[in-house]
C-alpha cells in the first residue's frame, strides 16, 4: 500500500488501484485512470461510519478502563 493525497486528503492505495480510508482497511472505491480522483463505491459512507463508530467505542472503553485502573491505584496509595 502506498499513500496518495488527492485534494488535500490522504488515502491508502493498493497495487490494484483500490482506495482505502487512510491507515485503515475500509475500502472506499477505486482511483480514476488518470489518478486524479476517487471513484467511490455505493456503500463507502456506511463502511466508513461503521469503522469510525467501532474505533470511537473502542477508545471510550480504553478510557474507561484506564480511569478505573487509575482509581484503584490511587485508592491503594491512600
Amino acid at each position: 500500500m502506498k499513500t496518495v493525497t488527492l485534494h488535500g486528503i490522504p488515502y491508502s492505495l493498493s497495487e490494484t488501484n483500490d482506495v482505502y480510508m487512510y491507515g485503515t482497511s475500509v475500502k472506499l472505491g477505486k482511483i480514476s485512470d488518470d489518478k486524479k480522483a476517487v471513484i467511490f463505491g455505493d456503500d463507502w459512507a456506511t463502511r466508513a461510519q461503521t469503522y469510525m463508530a467501532e474505533y470511537r467505542d473502542g477508545l471510550k472503553q480504553k478510557t474507561a478502563d484506564s480511569m478505573e485502573s487509575a482509581k484503584k491505584q490511587f485508592q491503594g496509595i491512600q
